[in-house]
């Protein structure tokens, strides 16, 4: 039996440029131009790969205007980057 358990992982996004862009804000429920904001993201998972797979998903549905960088080379029309900084295990009581 597989036994998932709750993580919060903290993700990262930025402009490339350093140049205000149009991003979701979860604490206002709107979209800020500004630079670069922080995602506090919780997610039931079984281990902190499955974790890291989530994240990569969820993160285009909480940034749909942004065309994120998947590579090293950088193509036309990406605009945004994204790094998770942290993803620890949530503790139940």
């Amino acid at each position: 039996m597989i036994k998932n358990k709750t993580f919060v992982a903290s993700v990262h996004v930025s402009s490339l440029d350093g140049e205000a862009i149009s991003l979701w804000n979860s604490n206002t429920k709107s979209y800020i131009d500004i630079d670069k904001t922080h995602h506090a993201i919780t997610i039931q998972a079984e281990d902190k790969h499955e974790v890291r797979r989530k994240v990569a998903r969820m993160i285009r549905t909480l940034q749909p205007k942004l065309q994120f960088q998947t590579s090293i080379q950088r193509k036309d029309g990406d605009n945004a980057q994204y790094y998770i900084q942290e993803i620890r295990e949530k503790k139940t009581k």
